[in-house]
C-alpha cells in the first residue's frame, strides 16, 4: 500500500535477519512484508542465508513467483511452509481496473497452476479475494467460493474492498458520492462503507457471508484438506477455526483473533496477546522491504 508506506523500500540487512533467528533459537517465522519478492536479487539472497537454519516461515508474495521456477524452487528450500497471495478476483475486468491495477498482473486461468505449484513444493496458499469491484455482479460471491474450493486453496479468504481514507480509491469514491459512512471503525475489509456499482450494500455484505460459508461447509472443507500442503493437524485446525469464524462475522471481523486468543473474564476468546517473549518460536517482524513495487 504505497499510499500509507511511501515507495521506497525499506531493507533489513540479511545477516540481521539471520542474527535475529539465531539469537531467538526459533524453528519457526513469519515474514510480515506485503510482498518479500518485490526485490527479487534482495530476496534470493534471503532465502540462500535461510536455508542453514532449517526453519519453517511463513509469509506474503504475489502469483509472480509462481512464474520463476528458480525463485520458488529456492522458496522452498529455504523452509516456506506457506504463503498468503492476493488473488483479489477471478474477473480479469476487475484486475485491470483502476481500483486494482496494482494486481493487473494476475490471471485468474493460471490460479489452479499457481495452487499446483505450491503444492509440489511443499507450500500452502491462502488465498485472499475482494468483493465489490465495480465489476462484481450478485453471482460473484459463489462463484468465487467454488472457484477457490476447485481449485484446492488451503485457505481461501474474502474481504470487502475498502477505500482507506488517503488513497486513491478514497477520493474516486468520495468525488463519485459513493461513500456511505466515515466511521473509520467500519473501515475494516468486512464492512460496506461505498456503495457497489452493481448491486446493493445489503447483497454485497451478504453475499460475502455467504462466500466464507460455502468455502468452509464441512463437505468444503473435507474436499480441500484432501489436497492441502499443511501438515494434517494444521490444516485441520485452522480450517475449523475459519468455519468458526465463517459463522460468526458479526462478532469477529477480522481474523487476528485466531492466531493468538486470550481468555477472558467469561471464558470466550478475546483479542490477541502481540507479546513476544525470548526463546519464542515465532520471529516477530524480520522486515525486508515496506512497500509494493
Amino acid at each position: 500500500m504505497p499510499a500509507a508506506w511511501g515507495r521506497k523500500p525499506l531493507q533489513k540487512p540479511v545477516a540481521e535477519i539471520v542474527d535475529d533467528i539465531q539469537r531467538q533459537r526459533a524453528r519457526r517465522a513469519i515474514f510480515v512484508d506485503l510482498n518479500l519478492i518485490a526485490d527479487k536479487h534482495y530476496a534470493a539472497r534471503l532465502f540462500e542465508a535461510l536455508i542453514p537454519l532449517r526453519l519453517q516461515w511463513y509469509g506474503l508474495a504475489t502469483t509472480l513467483l509462481c512464474y520463476d521456477e528458480e525463485l520458488l524452487d529456492l522458496v522452498a528450500r529455504s523452509g516456506c511452509r506457506g504463503l498468503l497471495m492476493g488473488l483479489e478476483s477471478i474477473s480479469p475486468d476487475n484486475l485491470r481496473s483502476s481500483s486494482s491495477s496494482s494486481k493487473a498482473f494476475n490471471d485468474p486461468a493460471r490460479y489452479p497452476e499457481v495452487v499446483e505449484k505450491l503444492h509440489q513444493r511443499g507450500i500452502a496458499l491462502q488465498g485472499c479475494f475482494v468483493f465489490g469491484l465495480d465489476h462484481d455482479t450478485p453471482d460473484v460471491f459463489m462463484k468465487t467460493a467454488k472457484f477457490a474450493v476447485d481449485a484446492k486453496i488451503d485457505l481461501p479468504r474474502f474481504a470487502i474492498v475498502t477505500p482507506f481514507p488517503g488513497t486513491q480509491l478514497y477520493r474516486e469514491f468520495d468525488q463519485q458520492g459513493r461513500i456511505i459512512t466515515n466511521n473509520w471503525e467500519l473501515y475494516d475489509g468486512q464492512h460496506v462503507v461505498f456503495q457497489p456499482a452493481q448491486m446493493t450494500v445489503e447483497q454485497l455484505q451478504r453475499g460475502t457471508e455467504n462466500a466464507w460459508k460455502h468455502a468452509y461447509s464441512s463437505m468444503n472443507i473435507v474436499r480441500r484438506l484432501r489436497h492441502t500442503a499443511a501438515p494434517w493437524h494444521v490444516a485441520v485446525m485452522t480450517n475449523l477455526g475459519y468455519r468458526y469464524y465463517a459463522h460468526r462475522l458479526n462478532r469477529f471481523y477480522t481474523c487476528d483473533w485466531m492466531l493468538n486468543p486470550v481468555p477472558t473474564g467469561d471464558g470466550s476468546a478475546g483479542p490477541p496477546n502481540h507479546r513476544t517473549e525470548a526463546g519464542s518460536d515465532v520471529v516477530p517482524t524480520a522486515s525486508t522491504s515496506d512497500t509494493l513495487p
